[in-house]
């Protein structure tokens, strides 16, 4: 299980990150008077999914031996 520990830190992180961007939707209306809306405000989630990924990446290449990821 240690093996995975920076996977599953992260993907909890990515997970909860989700569930508070789809809760913000719902509070925002994105899902009912203001879904004309809807697709310009969820492009904005990839910022911070994309700045999640790559943290992701630089903890898992720096925890290997050596810094490679083969």
């Amino acid at each position: 299980m240690k093996k995975y520990s920076i996977e599953l830190k992260w993907a909890v992180f990515f997970a909860l990150m989700m569930v508070a961007w789809m809760l913000l939707e719902r509070l925002l209306g994105l899902h009912g008077p203001n879904i004309e809306k809807h697709a310009v405000f969820t492009n904005l989630v990839s910022i911070p999914a994309i700045a999640f990924c790559v943290f992701a990446l630089l903890e898992k290449r720096k925890s290997l031996p050596g810094g490679a990821m083969a």
